[in-house]
């Protein structure tokens, strides 16, 4: 069914794991595609396998860390397809290191991709869809906000944007504009394997992580939830991150607080030297994409156990 006739998309990053299966999604249902990439032989091989299947699609070379990439990348879509109406930020580029052998250009090249890039492209697009008075924003979240190790810029990146996708979406309801986050969970299909749809929330005894994650669904099982908000059936729907890999779909609480706890005069150092472990302590989650018990109540370097 073609549920998004007529509309023009970009997806940022869009000749990625992620981003090549939304683009063939989104036009598959209809929609005219704005394939943003650097790698640019991915990028036209994609739009022309899309053509062959009797999609709409076209490639740009473009960065995004810059508001001027950002600008360049809107436009192009406005000029090849006459407006805007949807955008994927899919761009991504991360290098896994621990914080103390982190340097500063590895920092920058993760935040500028990710979340300089999701600045730019939004800030740009929104002036178009603002004009229309519609539109559907999509921003590429992760559970590793939650934390992962070696992983710390990029999960700061993830985590600014969720803060951004709220108050986009406070600042552009008005004008109709929709913004969401999805927080993805996608592995390339090993050849000769099943596709799973088995989303694999915990390990089974003797399994190993990377085990584990092999199992995890391909992006195409993540591409349903980008048509969805894509399409005017979820007009109702923005300011929320998103799940969706295989057999699962879920809502990301929004960070707020929880487990109060009140003295009428105010708290001293004394009284949270006292009360702070029985009130506050037992609430506490191990810092994961996986959660699961707080581990250091002995001593933080004292109990390592996972």
């Amino acid at each position: 069914m073609p549920r998004l006739d007529g509309k023009a998309v970009v997806v940022t990053g869009g000749a990625g794991l992620l981003g090549a299966a939304f683009c063939r999604s989104l036009a598959e249902h209809g929609a005219s595609v704005l394939i943003n990439d650097v790698n640019a032989k991915a990028a036209e091989a994609l739009a022309t396998g899309i053509g062959q299947a009797g999609g709409t699609a076209s490639p740009l070379i473009e960065p995004v860390d810059s508001w001027e990439g950002g600008r360049r990348v809107i436009e192009a879509c406005v000029e090849r397809y006459g407006r805007i109406d949807c955008l994927v930020n899919a761009a991504h580029r991360t290098i896994p290191k621990p914080i103390w052998e982190l340097t500063e250009a590895e920092f920058d090249l993760t935040v500028d991709i990710h979340l300089k890039g999701h600045f730019a492209c939004t800030s740009h697009a929104a002036r178009h869809m603002m004009k229309q008075g519609s539109g559907s924003i999509i921003n590429l979240a992760s559970r590793a906000m939650a934390g992962l190790e070696r992983f710390s810029a990029y999960g700061a990146s993830k985590g600014g944007i969720i803060s951004a996708t709220f108050t986009w979406a406070l600042e552009l309801a008005p004008y109709g504009i929709r913004v969401n986050a999805l927080s993805p969970a996608a592995r390339p299909l090993q050849e000769g394997r099943q596709p799973s749809m088995r989303m694999p929330w915990r390990r089974r005894p003797g399994q190993t992580i990377e085990e584990m994650r092999d199992e995890t669904p391909p992006p195409e099982t993540v591409a349903p939830l980008v048509i969805y908000l894509a399409s005017d059936a979820s007009d109702w729907v923005s300011g929320q991150v998103l799940f969706l890999s295989g057999d699962s779909l879920a809502v990301v609480r929004h960070p707020m607080e929880e487990r109060f706890a009140f003295l009428p005069h105010g708290w001293s150092v004394e009284d949270l030297e006292r009360y702070f472990r029985d009130s506050l302590g037992p609430a506490f989650e191990r810092p994961s994409m996986g959660g699961g018990p707080y581990r250091w109540y002995g001593g933080v370097g004292k109990d390592t156990r996972a």
